[in-house]
């Protein structure tokens, strides 16, 4: 016997025959009726980045939130920079952040 493989929140995988069962099925399925379904002007790219926004933007926030209530620490507490800057860290420099590829290569595709 060989091991099922396991999903990564750590279920099993469901079978070929199971997944096959569930597309068959008619109350799993969609039925689209032309005259009532509109076509988008979007690009499917564009669709599902504008769909990722709100989730972006909330941890965005979540990360602002985070470094105000930090800095509100750092001042209050007296540990810590508050805020990094020419004044208070001369010469500091993030350093570049490597993806392992470029905008370039991303933009030519």
């Amino acid at each position: 016997m060989s091991e099922r493989i396991v999903h990564w929140k750590a279920l099993p995988v469901s079978s070929e025959r199971t997944r096959r069962a569930k597309r068959d099925r008619l109350d799993q399925k969609q039925i689209l009726v032309p005259e009532l379904c509109r076509v988008h002007p979007f690009a499917a790219p564009l669709w599902f980045a504008t769909v990722a926004l709100p989730c972006v933007l909330y941890r965005i926030n979540a990360l602002l939130i985070a470094d105000e209530i930090r800095r509100a620490v750092a001042i209050d507490v007296g540990l810590g920079i508050p805020k990094i800057d020419d004044t208070t860290c001369p010469g500091f420099q993030w350093p570049p952040l490597d993806f392992g590829w470029s905008l370039s290569e991303v933009f030519i595709t």
